[in-house]
């Protein structure tokens, strides 16, 4: 029991007479007051150390100290909960007052919670070892109580021609000018969570996650000064004369509330009406000749011949781009013509055709244009515009890479390999063993091809100063293949380098040059072994195999790995057939393949399985930032992520094929669509700026779940779409993303890995096709989500599309949590209404439990998962529009009643459900194990 003021104080005192040692003596009694919040502040919430916070402590006296002794350390305990601490400070911190002698002392400490009167015990230690107790009575207390003058100030400003929020729950203008109210005196090191406006006679509006649905509110930062800042709400009528709570929420659970008094303003003043550039139609004819070496520029430049210009008009400058990433400019008076275009666009040429009304074009390719239409921008030297078509045809990247020398030379064991390989266009290595003490530089494209039992052994000299890569390539057009390459023990890297040491790297941030995009790398039947791990600490990270960072394009195929992760850009890349056998012992990779900003990038027929002593590798996959027309097929991937018996701490990355875009550039109404629907404008763009690939698709409106891409900038703000925007279009997203990616025919045998997702798809997906892959035994089989944004703004600001989805034909063997589809909602997550941001349809999939796999859950009481469509906490099902069909469950007999397909929340063939189990066509099945080897995908690869 704990007892009023003053306890008596339970001390046992030791006395010991005739021994050398004394043993801990009597304190005295002790008593403890309540005096509340006081108006001090000494502690805030950090547990390193005591400091204020701006919040108004809890100011405790305790008397009858022992005037004597000094305070060692102090501890105050709630009844129930919560402990400070004035040494030790993994707990919340005490400031003690006390003058030297004093019999009292003033205790300060900071409230975690609305004190209503309950107990608490103080605990002192004094300097001799010796302690004493006090119980006493709490009283009212409030954690979010500032000290006078802290408290936030709310100033009403009005309408300023600012449109940054609607009268929804969803993110973005709506075409009408926000009423703005600025803060002053926030809290300068707490971050905060969400700003509520509420007006309990009328309305409510909410930046942050907004769990209650309310209309969304907008809130921007002063760059120059974080505590004030302008919040930004869309009225929904005059708000004269209304008195506003304005409550700050901060990551640490405080708040600051403020009343404003409102000020007149109009729910219907809409923005200035935007006007759209004047863009006229180009009606060309045009002829594909692909590279027949008529450049000026590149033999394998690409060749056009168009027709139907105007032939009254000269061209000052021209805009060439494709949907996927290619973009080309052309400038008569050479970069003096300046004008807006991305910093990524390649060089065009354009010469005068046999008439006035044609001309020839001539350009690099990025990627084969068969069955692509390409968009064509002239800009004629009055200022005006106008914009046309080109039929696409076939090209290889390949061409453009610099010729290699037709000299040959054969080496063998002890040349300098340096010297031959920039002196001869091939160079034949013989069989043996070739001992390379530096780094092997090659300056200019070669081929370097090994004899069965050619081996490269790298052995780092003690005075030899750290490397970036064992092998440095400077120009597109190299080629590798028929050797192995070995270490004769570790290396010291040189970890400044960007994107990390590698065993085979490009050009990179330390080199001098050159550094332009590298075409037409070549690696075949290579034999890879990274060097064996220093030990310096535990489970290093492995130095990558590849560090591609600045070519562009090649091929890796029928090599045999074993290290770090193969790191690529861009593309076209073909991955096909290679051989990962896990890394060296004690040191770890985060992917066995990572590709970023990645286009026509195939990864075809490899295995991946750690083979023998060896280190980590978590992921077998992943693409970042946005891609289009991947390809991963037939992929075996065995024994990697995530593991029951790893002895390396968990790292986080579940994840076996990862795909990351969490980016939005802009959503909302637009502000401005053209009649033909070609043509869009947006208002402020609180990111980055879209750009040639970027998505734009509907989230609310007429032809909600569409898209299309922007195949040009006109000016900033203003985009051209691949395909007319639809009428009644209302609310729009900008995202970078993947678009057609293909994941089809794999097999992953995640078995013993509770922890492992086998496919994560988290976001900004379009028409992406997950279909005829075997998943067997992880915690999850595929995790493919609508998921919260991670820029602008606050994290989960919105969410981000995943539109046209296929999941089809997949079998999901003993995976305890199954799959889960839809718009991912957690406490941190953007809530919404009247948005749509998932589509996807369910065809023909298998949920396969064998008997050991149910006899492993029963035995830990857990229920089996197959199927989820959707989150608890979605405020409508609306957002995620699935169709479903065919899928069935393959189990024992006594698994006939499961339920294997759950709809947490989602629109389902037209019919909108929430937290429904259904059960699903059950095919009896005895099986006990499945072969990861011989199991295959019920059909064939779907090919682009």
């Amino acid at each position: 029991m704990f007892r009023k003021l003053c306890a008596t104080v339970i001390i046992a005192v030791f006395l010991l007479s005739g021994f050398a040692e004394t043993r801990v003596q009597a304190a005295g009694q002790i008593s403890g007051r309540w005096h509340g919040q006081d108006k001090h502040d000494y502690c805030g919430e950090a547990t390193n150390a005591i400091k204020p916070n701006g919040v108004q402590d809890i100011h405790v006296t305790i008397g009858g100290l022992p005037p004597h002794l000094a305070i060692a350390n102090l501890r105050i305990n709630g009844h129930g909960a919560d402990e400070w601490k004035t040494t030790n400070l993994n707990q919340f911190g005490v400031m003690v007052v006390r003058k030297p002698g004093a019999t009292s002392a003033d205790l300060f400490f900071e409230p975690l919670r609305v004190e209503t009167g309950r107990g608490f015990a103080v605990t002192a230690t004094f300097s001799d070892g010796s302690e004493a107790e006090a119980f006493l009575d709490g009283g009212r207390a409030n954690p979010n109580l500032r000290m006078p003058g802290d408290g936030i100030i709310a100033k009403w400003v009005g309408q300023e021609k600012v449109d940054l929020s609607s009268l929804a729950t969803g993110v973005g203008p709506d075409g009408l000018i926000d009423a703005r109210i600025n803060l002053a005196k926030l809290s300068p090191k707490d971050r905060i969570k969400s700003i509520d406006i509420d007006d309990p006679k009328i309305a409510r509006w909410s930046f942050g996650t907004n769990p209650k649905g309310s209309h969304n509110a907008e809130f921007v930062p002063n760059s120059n000064d974080p505590t004030s800042g302008e919040l930004f709400f869309q009225p929904d009528r005059d708000l004269s004369g209304r008195r506003l709570s304005v409550t700050v929420t901060y990551e640490s659970g405080k708040e600051d509330t403020a009343v404003v008094a409102a000020g007149k303003c109009d729910q219907k003043l809409a923005t200035a009406k935007a006007t759209l550039p004047k863009l006229g139609a180009l009606t060309l004819t045009s002829k594909w000749h692909g590279q027949d070496g008529g450049s000026e520029k590149g033999s394998g430049d690409v060749h056009v011949t168009i027709s139907g210009l105007n032939a009254t008009k000269s061209i000052a400058a021209a805009v060439l781009s494709d949907p996927v990433r290619g973009l080309w400019i052309y400038r008569a008076g050479g970069e003096r013509s300046g004008f807006d275009v991305d910093s990524h666009a390649l060089p065009m040429a354009i010469r005068r055709g046999t008439t006035r009304s044609s001309a020839e074009l001539y350009f690099p390719p990025v990627r084969d244009e068969s069955m692509t239409t390409l968009s064509l921008r002239l800009i004629y030297s009055d200022g005006e515009s106008a914009v046309g078509s080109i039929t696409g045809g076939s090209c290889d990247v390949a061409k453009r890479a610099p010729a290699i020398a037709s000299t040959e030379t054969v080496a063998k064991p002890g040349d300098d390999l340096n010297t031959l390989a920039n002196r001869f266009g091939t160079v034949r290595l013989g069989a043996g063993d070739y001992r390379l003490l530096q780094p092997l530089v090659l300056n200019r494209p070669v081929t370097i091809t090994g004899e069965p039992g050619a081996v490269l052994t790298f052995a780092q000299g003690a005075a030899e100063p750290p490397w970036t890569t064992a092998i440095k390539i400077h120009s597109g057009g190299t080629t590798l293949k028929g050797f192995s390459i070995r270490f004769a023990g570790p290396i010291r890297w040189k970890h400044e380098v960007s994107w990390s040491p590698a065993v085979i790297g490009t050009t990179d941030n330390l080199d001098s040059g050159p550094h332009e995009p590298k075409v037409n790398l070549v690696f075949e039947k290579l034999d890879i072994a990274g060097p064996p791990s220093a030990m310096v600490k535990p489970w290093e990270e492995a130095p990558k195999l590849f560090r591609l960072v600045n070519a562009t394009s090649g091929r890796v195929v029928g090599n045999t790995l074993r290290g770090g992760v193969s790191e690529f850009f861009e593309g076209p890349w073909v991955i096909d057939g290679n051989d990962y056998r896990g890394t060296m012992p004690g040191t770890s990779a985060t992917a066995v393949f990572a590709v970023h900003d990645s286009h026509d990038v195939s990864i075809l027929n490899n295995k991946a399985k750690p083979i023998g002593p060896s280190g980590k590798t978590w992921r077998f996959l992943v693409f970042t930032v946005r891609g289009a027309y991947d390809r991963v097929e037939n992929n075996i991937i065995e024994r990697i992520g995530p593991r029951d018996d790893d002895t390396i701490p968990y790292d986080n990355q579940p994840e076996i094929i990862l795909t990351e875009s969490y980016h939005v550039r802009f959503e909302g109404k637009p502000a401005a669509v053209s009649a033909d629907g070609r043509l869009i404008k947006v208002g402020k763009v609180p990111g980055e700026h879209p750009r040639i690939g970027d998505v734009v698709s509907v989230v609310g409106g007429a032809a909600a779940g569409s898209w299309r891409r922007i195949v040009q900038k006109i000016e900033p703000g203003v985009y051209l779409v691949e395909t007319p925007f639809p009428k009644g279009a209302d609310v729009i997203s900008i995202t970078p993303g993947f678009v057609h990616e293909h994941f089809i025919g794999n097999t992953i045998d995640a078995r013993g890995g509770s922890k492992a997702a086998g496919f994560v798809l988290s976001g900004n997906h379009f028409s992406t096709r997950l279909v005829n892959n075997k998943i067997i035994g992880p915690g999850e089989a595929f995790q493919i989500y609508a998921y919260a944004s991670e820029s602008p703004n606050i994290w989960g600001w919105t969410h981000v599309p995943f539109f046209g989805g296929v999941i089809e034909g997949n079998t999901i063997e003993d995976s305890e949590r199954g799959g889960v589809i839809g718009v991912f909602h957690s406490p941190a997550t953007k809530s919404n209404r009247g948005r749509v941001y998932m589509t996807a349809s369910l065809k023909g999939n298998t949920v396969r439990w064998t008997e050991p796999f149910l006899n492993k859950l029963a035995v830990e009481k857990k229920p089996a998962v197959g199927i989820r469509l959707g989150f608890p906490g979605a405020l409508e099902p609306g957002e995620f529009l699935a169709e479903e069909s065919d899928t069935r469950l393959e189990a024992p007999p006594r698994a006939m009643k499961s339920t294997a397909l759950k709809i947490e929340s989602a629109v389902v063939n037209k019919k909108p459900s929430v937290d429904r189990a259904g059960s699903l066509p059950v095919r009896a099945s005895s099986s006990t194990s499945s072969n990861a080897r011989s199991a295959g995908p019920t059909g064939g690869p779907s090919r682009r």
